[in-house]
């Protein structure tokens, strides 16, 4: 039996239908599964018909006849129209609809984390609704070389104009003015606005500081203006609407290799590597005066968008929210969706300060009256080896799978955070695994990935963002620390006794090892 999509309007130059309809019935397609975009003639076909954004009247008489069938229906959301602060008529109505829409349907699905929470408190369900990511859009046209120094640069924002229930759009590059100009002085630019609005653009240009021009959106104009951009800007408004919103415009932007400036998300966190997240200035100032530098930083996205946010990566999750048969693309292949969260180590250090205070590294021997002494004079601790066993720390650093297993209740209880590699070691070595995979095996890593807890790095890769280094040792710590922005790092307890499970710790260190066989 097939599964049906049946969405709010069918127009590919609205995003929700590309990221939410268009794209899963393609990638789902492909590995085998039986979908389709809804028509009333081949109802009886359909076990499932899946409402994306719709829940209109028609939608919901539509409901009901497929449930009295003993089909499935299941509600796609991508945005919080719960939100009405101004109490517009249109979203009272909108919200006694969408409700009666909830209780008619067998499943809730959302596009975000923050979405889900806000739908189930909304409509008081038991439980959270699943999450079915976006997969990123590759922009058609890359990036083309940065502006010559000597004139100006091009800033791009781009998006609709606004909705009239909540602070969000066009408008959201007046809470950057005052920086906008600021970096005027640095070098002139010119922000170019490609927007649906021109009377819109007219209003909010009035109150920027800065010259801007106005590009009527469309496919074509869109592509040409962003391989042109030396930068985009997505200044965000601080409310539940904007909140619950995707990563779409900003994986778009690098996708195609455009350095971006934004304002804090929950769903951008992870990208905080590949651009400045929540630093204008910082971030402005690098696109204006070091254009190569921001065009290099932003590159290093285009592996992990592929690794994480592909469409391959994220159909099995889409798979597991619709209930549909997990499915290989190839024969003999399985694809497991990376854990979420697992949040990069570059962007969990970026955040809070992180980086900014000193480190203690913690080992097995620490006295942990020694420990404390040092958190209370500001330290943040990462233990290594089993120190978590005796001291609580804000990071524990483990690299084998065997630790997880044997001490994953005191793991658990004295981590605030938990470091593993995204390739876990296993009997001492890159298991070639991913995160996904191990959740049967370890209930502690995916209590620690439920819970947000998990932070993740690449070991031995190769890249920029990758940590190399003796981990018999802290020499690696160390070394991931010092690529974090950590310049105080100090060690307490840090002797390597036989520890008591097997594992890469229990190894010799490289040095010893290469003694050996020499």
């Amino acid at each position: 039996m097939t599964l049906a999509f049946k969405a709010r309007a069918q127009d590919p130059t609205i995003a929700s239908y590309r990221y939410r309809v268009l794209e899963p019935i393609a990638f789902l397609k492909a590995r085998g599964q039986q979908v389709e975009a809804f028509d009333a003639a081949y109802v009886d076909r359909y076990r499932t018909v899946v409402f994306s954004k719709a829940y209109g009247p028609e939608d919901r008489k539509l409901a009901r006849r497929l449930k009295a069938a003993g089909k499935r229906v299941i509600l796609d959301l991508c945005d919080d129209h719960f939100f009405n602060p101004l109490d517009l008529p249109k979203y009272r109505e909108a919200r006694e609809g969408l409700l009666a829409m909830i209780a008619l349907c067998d499943k809730v699905v959302c596009s975000t984390p923050v979405l889900a929470r806000s739908v189930q408190a909304h409509a008081g369900l038991q439980e959270t609704p699943a999450v079915a990511p976006d997969a990123y859009e590759q922009a058609s046209v890359p990036a083309g070389p940065p502006t010559p120094q000597g004139q100006p640069a091009r800033l791009l924002w781009f998006g609709r104009h606004g909705s009239p229930n909540a602070p969000a759009g066009m408008a959201d590059l007046l809470l950057v003015k005052d920086v906008l100009a600021e970096a005027q002085a640095l070098r002139p630019f010119e922000l170019v606005v490609c927007s649906d609005s021109e009377a819109r653009f007219a209003e909010v240009s009035a109150g920027l500081p800065v010259p801007a021009r106005f590009v009527a959106w469309t496919p074509q104009s869109f592509a040409g203006e962003l391989a042109r951009a030396d930068a985009v800007l997505l200044p965000l408004s601080d409310n539940p609407f904007v909140a619950a919103k995707t990563h779409n415009r900003l994986t778009l932007a690098l996708s195609a290799g455009v350095p971006v400036v934004a304002d804090r998300l929950d769903s951008y966190g992870e990208f905080s590597p590949f651009c400045w997240i929540g630093d204008w200035r910082a971030g402005l100032e690098a696109v204006l005066l070091r254009p190569d530098e921001a065009r290099a930083r932003a590159a290093e996205a285009r592996a992990y968008l592929q690794a994480h946010w592909s469409p391959e990566a994220v159909a099995p999750l889409w798979e597991a929210a619709l209930d549909l048969p997990a499915r290989p693309r190839e024969p003999g292949r399985v694809v497991t969706p990376q854990l979420r969260p697992v949040t990069p180590a570059w962007a969990w250090f970026a955040q809070d300060g992180r980086a900014r205070g000193p480190w203690l590294l913690a080992g097995e021997a620490a006295d942990p009256a020694e420990v404390e002494a040092a958190r209370r004079e500001g330290a943040r601790v990462m233990s290594l080896g089993l120190g978590f066993e005796r001291t609580p720390c804000d990071l524990a650093c483990v690299v084998d799978a065997e630790v997880l297993a044997a001490h994953g209740p005191a793991l658990a209880e004295h981590a605030a955070f938990v470091l593993v590699p995204f390739d876990l070691h296993g009997r001492g070595w890159a298991a070639g695994r991913s995160l996904a995979s191990w959740g049967a095996d370890l209930p502690v890593l995916a209590r620690l990935r439920d819970e947000g807890r998990l932070v993740g790095f690449d070991l031995w890769t190769g890249s920029s963002h990758g940590v190399d280094g003796d981990f018999a040792t802290d020499e690696a710590p160390r070394a991931l620390l010092a690529k974090a922005g950590v310049r105080r790092i100090q060690a307490l307890g840090l002797v390597w006794p036989q520890p008591s499970v097997q594992g890469f710790e229990a190894l010799p260190t490289i040095g010893q090892r290469r003694a050996r066989s020499s």
